[in-house]
């Protein structure tokens, strides 16, 4: 059985100090944008990234690489990377005692 691609985990959260903070589904990014809680990021080549409020960035072009929803208005871009607007901390992460856990540590080789 096959996934909605709207749902599948694929768009990186940053804070607004553009630190990485999580990944979530293109559903979650364009809820985020369209509460204007955050910005999708626009990257072009390898030295432009250019924030864009939901109003803009359905107006963007869609390139052929880029992954596509369809709405009423058309076809527009899945953004693989969005900013959030007021989120300034870093989740910790603190990975739970296990030997699961260990065994990923250490790659399947045994100390």
């Amino acid at each position: 059985m096959k996934t909605n691609p709207v749902h599948e985990k694929c768009v990186l959260v940053l804070n607004h100090q553009w630190q990485a903070v999580s990944i979530i589904s293109p559903a979650d990014a364009f809820a985020h944008m369209a509460t204007d809680n955050a910005d999708g990021l626009d990257i072009v080549g390898c030295e432009t990234m250019n924030p864009a409020h939901l109003s803009d960035w359905m107006e963007l072009p869609v390139r052929a690489q880029d992954r596509t929803i369809g709405t009423a208005q058309g076809s527009i871009r899945v953004p693989t990377v969005i900013v959030l607007k007021d989120f300034a901390k870093v989740p910790i992460f603190i990975p739970k005692f296990s030997l699961k856990n260990i065994w990923v540590r250490d790659r399947g080789q045994c100390q």
